[in-house]
């Protein structure tokens, strides 16, 4: 039985879902804990579960939920899920985060403080890492920015860039997986109504934009026809 603080969760969990935020924002527990990580909560959503799971989930610098709150960018509502330090450059050092929202990068001051204008990506996939044997691992982001994995020592450092990178990747397929399963209740829900023929139409829109046929706006555009919104 889910406590009072993982049944907040969820409902947190399925409200922010249903308005289309970034991907996971949704999971941010309302209530803050001490190191600013995201809370467990009971799920049947299988990418979420082995996230929950993971060896590296949690794992983050010392006071690393003081620089992400320092943000201005930031929502009260963000969480950690990992993060790492990284040399971004040949003198710049900083954190690389995956939250509930976003994968950022906040450049760190002396007394670990954040600077302004950090960056931060979708949670989309995009994320690549280069860990060969003999090569310091290194992370790139869609648009071409570049981190360096600390520590140097190759072993432990490569270890931890994949461990990161498996992080980023459950995160997102959870993204996936909780976005499959809401086009489903939709389309159940115009069945249970009557309107089958208008189901089988937009299944077959659904199939159209996951082949690449339809982009997501003329997806978005065509089911709204049908349902005659």
């Amino acid at each position: 039985m889910d406590t009072p603080e993982q049944e907040a969760s969820r409902a947190e969990f399925e409200e922010m879902s249903a308005q289309g935020q970034p991907p996971l924002e949704s999971e941010a527990t309302p209530v803050p804990g001490p190191s600013g990580v995201l809370e467990p909560f009971a799920t049947d959503n299988p990418y979420l579960q082995r996230l929950f799971a993971h060896e590296l989930f949690g794992v983050v610098p010392d006071r690393c939920a003081e620089l992400l709150a320092g943000l201005e960018t930031a929502d009260p509502e963000e969480r950690l899920i990992s993060a790492m330090k990284v040399r971004h450059g040949l003198t710049e050092g900083g954190v690389l985060m995956i939250t509930t929202h976003w994968l950022r990068y906040v450049k760190q001051g002396r007394l670990f403080t954040a600077i302004a204008n950090d960056e931060f990506w979708s949670l989309d996939g995009s994320l690549d890492l280069r860990a060969n044997l003999g090569d310091r691992p290194l992370f790139t982001t869609p648009d071409g920015n570049q981190f360096q994995v600390f520590p140097t020592v190759p072993i432990v450092s490569r270890r931890q860039a994949k461990g990161f990178l498996a992080l980023y990747k459950l995160a997102v397929l959870a993204c996936v997986h909780l976005n499959t399963q809401k086009e489903d209740a939709a389309l159940e829900g115009i069945v249970a109504a009557g309107a089958t023929g208008t189901a089988a139409e937009i299944k077959e829109l659904v199939a159209l934009r996951d082949s690449g046929a339809l982009t997501e706006t003329e997806f978005e555009a065509a089911k709204a026809r049908l349902l005659g919104s």
